[in-house]
């Protein structure tokens, strides 16, 4: 009896970065794997065994953290200098800068 071998290289941390960046920005894990011809069962469990879902998540909760912040920020800025004159003003979006600046949380870094 012959036993046939297969020689699969391995996949390179560079392209494990490529797979992981496509991820990140939404594409699925099997389709990815079929582009780059990879094994979906690879590319999915190694995706779950260091957690790639949970890491992007966070990541994405963070940014959103540091977004938010940095807009409230300005909000207060803008209030600041706009003081008791124009009691109307309106950011962007709208919302009334009066009334943003009385609901306002200031959170220290």
């Amino acid at each position: 009896m012959v036993t046939k071998e297969l020689c699969v290289a391995p996949i390179s941390t560079e392209v494990w970065q490529q797979i992981k960046a496509g991820y990140a920005a939404g594409i699925g894990l099997r389709e990815i794997a079929r582009k780059m011809n990879l094994p979906e069962g690879t590319v999915l469990a190694r995706a779950k065994r260091e957690r790639w879902t949970q890491q992007i998540e966070a990541a994405k909760q963070a940014a959103a953290l540091t977004q938010s912040n940095a807009y409230e920020g300005s909000i207060l800025f803008t209030c600041y200098f706009i003081g008791k004159g124009n009691r109307n003003q309106t950011d962007s979006r709208g919302v009334s800068l009066s009334c943003a600046v009385s609901q306002q949380k200031v959170v220290e870094p």
